[in-house]
């Protein structure tokens, strides 16, 4: 029986247009990880991936022309706890996550990374929303993973459209076998993030964006 683990990671990105106002905003999207799912102390978690925008919501519309990629890097796993055999409870601290747009769709999850090619065509375009991610728990209960995060925005170009609403939860589903995981990867992540403190969503055109910094 093939073993599924379910992890809770962070990241965020942008809503699609033509949503009302009353809605609240949450961000959709899937990536895998590298180069292994069972993280110990000192070891860092790395994974790229793109945002769904038919299913995400926030305070800016996507532009269907370009593409929309995230990465989270750099979280350190400081703790490693196991009461009982089965049960395993990590935590990790002190990451990055990018919230990119680009008008070249050029991200692929070639084979065997890290190399040069998948990480940068997730790094480039745009910096539309850049953060750090703190206090992440993740917790493996008889090969089942949990874990539960908080990042927060501090720069990029769609920032002031957040408002007070920079600090983020964030949650995922997470397989590590199966064919949609590539050789060189070790699971792959279905995320969904939403803000800590609830912010409407409207559309608003890229132009609009752009303005706030003429």
């Amino acid at each position: 029986m093939s073993r599924l683990a379910c992890w809770i990671l962070a990241v965020a990105a942008l809503g699609p247009g033509a949503v009302a106002a009353s809605e609240s905003a949450v961000i959709r999207g899937g990536g895998l990880s590298f180069p292994d799912p069972f993280l110990g102390l000192g070891e860092a978690l790395e994974l790229v991936g793109t945002v769904d925008p038919g299913t995400s919501k926030a305070p800016f519309a996507f532009d269907s022309s370009l593409e929309y990629t995230w990465v989270v890097y750099g979280p350190v796993v400081y703790s490693v706890e196991e009461p009982v055999e089965g049960i395993r409870y990590m935590s990790l601290t002190f990451g990055v996550v990018e919230i990119r747009e680009d008008p070249s769709i050029n991200a692929a999850f070639d084979a065997d990374p890290p190399n040069a090619v998948v990480p940068s065509a997730f790094h480039d375009g745009a910096a539309l929303l850049l953060g750090s991610v703190t206090e992440l728990r993740i917790r493996d209960i008889f090969g089942i993973v949990t874990a539960t995060g908080v990042i927060r925005f501090e720069a990029g170009n769609a920032l002031p459209l957040l408002g007070e609403s920079v600090e983020w939860t964030f949650n995922a589903g997470v397989s590590l076998f199966g064919p949609e995981v590539p050789s060189g990867y070790s699971a792959h992540w279905a995320v969904e993030a939403s803000p800590v403190t609830p912010v409407g969503v409207q559309s608003k055109s890229w132009s609009s964006i752009k303005s706030l910094y003429r």
